[in-house]
């Protein structure tokens, strides 16, 4: 998860930095990575995943290496981390998990092993060069204003949303922005080896069912006018007094599945994070265009796996690396922090 939620962060920053003029490039984890933990100060460094640099402008360091601007994402989350420590002779014994813990000894050397040579690449714009204007956001301020995840109100849990007739442009301007290429060799070519397959209902000019998206394009797979009411059944998150799911009423279901097992063969251990990296890269660039037609778009791994993959008909290897719910909100959340978005 925090290597998909990385892909989100840098394609934030990519879109921020087209918006502002900055020129930036990224350097993804390489052989020096773990010793920046600690330059950093971040510690103890079993807690953190190796970080992404970002120059921002400038010539790269010595070596190639890009000065300052370092993004990096911590394994736990916020609400779990230790308040700032005392002088070290009063510091507390350590917050987690003992470093002894053999399954995170075991997830930190395979996240070390996850490395990018070569140079740093530059930070291409995220913005789709070929979005199709929306007539409901008149601005980039619009479109950050309306992002949303669908959440219920009074603090409740799970999405809530209502059916809407779309127009065809809007599931154009979705597949344009979800075939943004994330920056880096690696995750580019990797991006390439993502299957997306879309089930729409109640769009202009389309099918209810299941759609393959080739070549900017979607083609009907299946017409399946309940597909999203079983998908529904298949949620792990379902309805009920205390929890929202309107997973029946999204105008579309957008799953990014891949093969691990080729994935990993071709380009390596860090082939793994490098999907991670490119399927939060792409479901951010989602998440925007559904913004920019007032809908809501809320990145889940909550599907039960083998009856969906059952339901999408993808192969017996393929997995489902991430996932999207995209519909029109029953209640507006504008301006509410939330990093999937």
């Amino acid at each position: 998860m925090v290597n998909l939620e990385v892909g989100f962060v840098l394609r934030s920053l990519a879109i921020a930095f087209d918006l502002f003029g900055i020129e930036g490039r990224v350097r993804l984890p390489d052989s020096g990575s773990a010793a920046l933990l600690a330059g950093l100060g971040l510690a103890p460094a079993g807690e953190w995943s190796l970080p992404l640099v970002i120059d921002i402008g400038g010539d790269a360091g010595p070596g190639g290496r890009p000065a300052p601007a370092v993004h990096a994402v911590r394994d736990t989350p916020a609400a779990e981390q230790a308040p700032p420590a005392p002088a070290p002779e009063q510091a507390p014994s350590p917050k987690g998990p003992s470093p002894d813990d053999p399954s995170l000894a075991d997830l930190v050397r395979l996240n070390r092993t996850h490395l990018f040579p070569g140079p740093p690449t530059p930070l291409d714009s995220g913005i789709a060069p070929t979005a199709h204007p929306s007539t409901e956001a008149t601005s980039w301020a619009e479109v950050m204003w309306r992002r949303n995840s669908g959440r219920m109100p009074r603090g409740l849990l799970g999405m809530n949303g209502r059916l809407r007739r779309m127009p065809a442009h809007w599931l154009r301007d979705a597949i344009d922005w979800l075939s943004v290429p994330p920056p880096g060799a690696v995750p580019r070519e990797v991006f390439d080896a993502v299957r997306v397959t879309a089930v729409v209902q109640a769009v202009d000019g389309f099918e209810d069912g299941i759609h393959r998206i080739r070549d900017g394009r979607a083609e009907l797979h299946r017409e399946d006018a309940a597909a999203a009411l079983r998908l529904e059944r298949e949620y792990g998150y379902p309805l009920g007094p205390e929890a929202g799911c309107d997973i029946r009423h999204a105008s579309g279901l957008w799953f990014l599945t891949a093969r691990p097992r080729r994935i990993v063969d071709a380009f390596g251990p860090a082939g793994w994070s490098a999907l991670q990296y490119a399927c939060g890269w792409a479901l951010h660039g989602l998440s925007l265009s559904a913004a920019a037609y007032g809908m809501f778009a809320r990145p889940v791994r909550a599907f039960n796996e083998i009856p969906v993959q059952r339901l999408l008909d993808l192969q017996e290897d393929e997995m489902i690396t991430l996932a999207a719910v995209v519909g029109t909100p029953r209640h507006a959340s504008g301006a509410l922090l939330d990093i999937r978005l």
